[in-house]
Order: structure tokens, then C-alpha cells, then sequence
């Protein structure tokens, strides 16, 4: 498919046989909504772009295939002890339950450098959220992205930052 949001829709119209174990989207950096991810996770078939089916065929998973950043973002998330449940509403977004304390949407964005263009445009495409994760461990967030993230009501967080911050 060729589509700038993956929706259960269109899955649904690729996969008219459960020998389908990947759909791959040729459109570079689309979203997936959330439907298309729970679709995805119940059928199970494996969604991305070229790059990602290229991946999947080198670690031999295709249904279950998720992107590496995404499985360490999940993993690390549900190994938290403050973490109840978590929620992808999108490729990039993350909904996270908390014990005794109220959820949180992060937004996981990995940018080598991170610019207030970057900040602006994840939050307009993937959704507004609570923070935003520089998932790339090489991220230098720029002065402009963090002011950017600030004047929109976000932190631009890291990895270990995000963590602590699932406590408070």
C-alpha cells in the first residue's frame, strides 16, 4: 500500500488471507493509528515500511515484528514498577498507566537533532502528549526544541529522565 495513514481499513482490505504475515506501506515515515496497530496485533501480521520488512526478514519475524526502538521503548516501559499498563495509540505515541498516579501520553520522537520544527510538527502529527521521549540515545535537543516543547505544555525528555519522571 502507498498511504500516509495506516488504518485498520486498509489492512483489512490487504489481508484477504491469513497467509499475509507482513503489509508493507511504501510511504516513508507514515503514521499508524491505533486501529491499524490493534489490527495488526490480533491478525497477527507484521506492518512497516521497506526498511522494516527488510528487518523482519533478517530477525525472521514477520508477524510479530515490531521496530527495534519500539520493542525497547515497550520492554522498558512494562519492566517499570510505577507502570501499569501501556497503551500505543499511534507508531509514536504512548499511553502509560501508572499506580496511584494519573496516566501519561509520551511521544517518542528519534530525531539525531532535535529542532522546535521537529517538536511542533511530532505533536501536530502523532498528538499532543505529557512528554516527549528523545528516543535516539545520540539526541542533542536544541535550546529552540526544548523552548518549543515548553511553550506547548511538553518536557523533552531521555530515556533515564522519562523513567524518573513515571515516579512523580
Amino acid at each position: 500500500m502507498s498511504v500516509e495513514t495506516v488504518r485498520s481499513t486498509d489492512l483489512n482490505e490487504l489481508c484477504t488471507s491469513s497467509d499475509i504475515e507482513f503489509a508493507m506501506n511504501i510511504k516513508k515515515d507514515a503514521l499508524y493509528d491505533q486501529s491499524a496497530i490493534q489490527f495488526s496485533e490480533s491478525r497477527p501480521i507484521g506492518i512497516g515500511g521497506l526498511g522494516d520488512l527488510y528487518r523482519a526478514a533478517r530477525e525472521r519475524e514477520f508477524r510479530n515484528y515490531l521496530p527495534k526502538e519500539t520493542r525497547f521503548i515497550l520492554r522498558g516501559l512494562r519492566q517499570h514498577t510505577a507502570v501499569t499498563n501501556v497503551q500505543r495509540l499511534n507508531n509514536r505515541l504512548y499511553r502509560i498507566e501508572r499506580r496511584s498516579r494519573q496516566p501519561m501520553t509520551v511521544l517518542a520522537l528519534n530525531d539525531y537533532d532535535l529542532t522546535a520544527e521537529s517538536v511542533r510538527d511530532g505533536i501536530d502529527r502523532f498528538g499532543t502528549c505529557d512528554i516527549i521521549l528523545a528516543s535516539n540515545p545520540n539526541c542533542r535537543a536544541s535550546g529552540e526544541s526544548v523552548t518549543a516543547a515548553k511553550h506547548c505544555g511538553v518536557r523533552v525528555l531521555k530515556w533515564g529522565q522519562l523513567l524518573g519522571a513515571l515516579n512523580h
